[in-house]
């Protein structure tokens, strides 16, 4: 009976349908071993390096992760973690919404579901960011505990929900302004004990540990973990920073809201008739199964709705403060990773007012298709981008000039193979002859800007950009790199998932096959 119980107020069907939608949307992730972005300066980097690096940027506790991921020799441990942080948090998310009483079943099926599928913050696949999906992940779930405490009031649930809070700040620092979301939830919990001044500050002295706990944290970090050496003034944040931030929220509304729906948008073209049966596949079900819901729009709507907007600006105002806009292409989508609360209660809620129910059930599933086609597709690109990376590596191999000289000025000619439209830093290339070469004699740039000799000699000396042992020269070599369209292929999702295949089942069959996809035209300058 307890066991009954337990499971009924899980709400295991709800969190079936919210695991199949997130799977179909990041399951890619899940094959990929790929190295992308800064990756490469810590992947094949000596441990004393990357400590250094880290413990510069007041994180040293990352590059004790960095080291223990690395040492299980497949990115695809990484990818696990990252994508069952990201589903947990979900979970976590609608524990928290329960515990709302005007939040309808529907209403928070749908909100948990735009919490793990709106399209942003696709940079989660790299190594390098992949320690700020452990910072959410213990950010929710002290926020779950938290919630779990006003129901239960247990004082252990209290005082390990403000631990995890206070831990998840360690690797993610952009949470101690979305915890303000945090301090709403309390006051909404305990409205109904301030009906006067006395009861108002009777609340703030009994969870004055809450309020305190960022003021905490920020304190310390600044007196014991300030960024020094090469890092210093590394997001740093000044008066001047926190009124420009003001002024950009419209351009983060822009780009962090408006283009990833565009995006999604933009991802019906011939695909239109599976997405029309999808949608109303699913507005079907999600109707007929979930159909608990609130025929009367009311105030409670309007106060959803703002609560939105606050919480999508607190998630991005951390980020716009430091000077780092969250925008949806190259890996600056990282700064997007704190959007998805607030995008879900404005999507949901402005369907509330002024939609019928069977309307917003439509369009709501209709996004719900939208943004898993939208995810598939990106990390369909991530693959694609590292089968390219690899065949770059192929070709460096086998050919002689690359051997034996050490300076090339690299121009790709397919950036149609990149994922969210990046162009190669110099450090990628530089990783990429290492791993061809299995030293760091050599240096490449698509940049005429990093062959300037102050620049090379910061490079050299940093020791994580691969190139360590490089002696400088002028540019000796125009490598060109391009598609080899007559290979037979385009790299369609179908070859991709094929080559997957190869790779884990076949690596020879792999490597002769990946060769062929890209080119390399040396010309000496």
């Amino acid at each position: 009976m307890r066991l009954r119980k337990v499971m009924e107020n899980i709400d295991i069907k709800s969190l079936l349908v919210i695991t199949l939608f997130y799977f179909i949307a990041y399951g890619l992730m899940l094959l990929n071993d790929g190295i992308y972005f800064d990756d490469w300066t810590a992947y094949h980097i000596d441990n004393a390096t990357l400590m250094a690096a880290n413990s510069q940027l007041g994180i040293p506790w990352v590059g004790w992760y960095v080291i223990l991921i690395l040492s299980l020799k497949t990115m695809i441990a990484c990818r696990v973690l990252v994508f069952l942080c990201y589903l947990f948090s979900g979970f976590f998310l609608y524990g928290i919404l329960k515990t709302i009483q005007e939040i309808s079943v529907q209403e928070r099926l749908f909100l948990s579901i735009f919490f793990v599928l709106f399209p942003v913050n696709s940079a989660k696949i790299a190594l390098c960011v992949s320690h700020y999906a452990i910072s959410y992940f213990l950010f929710f779930l002290g926020f779950f505990l938290l919630a779990e405490y006003f129901r239960k009031k247990d004082v252990y649930l209290r005082i390990l929900a403000l631990a995890l809070l206070f831990v998840s700040f360690m690797s993610l620092q952009s949470l101690l302004v979305f915890y303000l979301i945090v301090i709403i939830y309390i006051g909404y919990m305990e409205r109904a004990n301030v009906k006067n001044v006395k009861g108002f500050f009777m609340r703030v002295f009994k969870y004055m540990d809450f309020l305190v706990t960022p003021l905490v944290f920020w304190a310390i970090k600044l007196v014991f973990f300030k960024p020094y050496g090469a890092y210093t003034g590394y997001n740093a944040v000044s008066w001047d920073k926190l009124i420009g931030a003001i002024y950009k929220l419209d351009e983060a509304f822009e780009l962090a809201f408006l283009a990833p729906l565009r995006g999604a948008y933009g991802v019906i073209g011939p695909n239109y008739l599976v997405i029309i049966i999808a949608t109303l596949l699913i507005s079907a079900i999600l109707y007929k199964g979930w159909s608990i819901n609130r025929e009367q729009e009311g105030m409670a709507d309007f106060w959803f709705l703002l609560f939105g907007v606050f919480a999508f600006v607190t998630g991005v105002f951390g980020y716009l403060a430091v000077d780092r806009v969250p925008v949806y292409w190259d890996w600056n989508s990282r700064f997007q990773m704190l959007v998805p609360l607030g995008a879900g209660f404005i999507i949901v809620y402005l369907g509330r007012i002024f939609l019928t129910s069977k309307a917003r059930v439509l369009l709501y599933s209709l996004l719900v298709v939208l943004f898993i086609y939208a995810n598939y597709t990106v990390y369909m690109k991530f693959q694609q981008d590292w089968f390219k990376q690899l065949s770059i590596v192929e070709n460096l191999k086998k050919e002689e000039i690359m051997k034996n000289n050490t300076t090339f000025l690299f121009t790709d000619r397919a950036p149609k193979f990149n994922a969210n439209d990046r162009q190669y830093r110099f450090y990628e290339y530089t990783g990429l002859m290492k791993l061809a070469f299995g030293n760091e004699t050599r240096f490449g740039s698509a940049n005429q800007q990093d062959f300037i000799p102050e620049a090379l000699t910061h490079f050299i000396t940093q020791g994580q950009f691969n190139c360590r042992d490089y002696k400088i020269t002028k540019p000796q070599y125009q490598v060109y790199i391009d598609w080899s369209g007559w290979s037979g292929y385009n790299l369609t999702d179908l070859e991709t998932i094929e080559l997957v295949w190869l790779k884990f089942t076949k690596p020879n069959e792999f490597a002769e096959k990946i060769q062929k996809f890209m080119v390399l035209d040396i010309v000496k300058l």
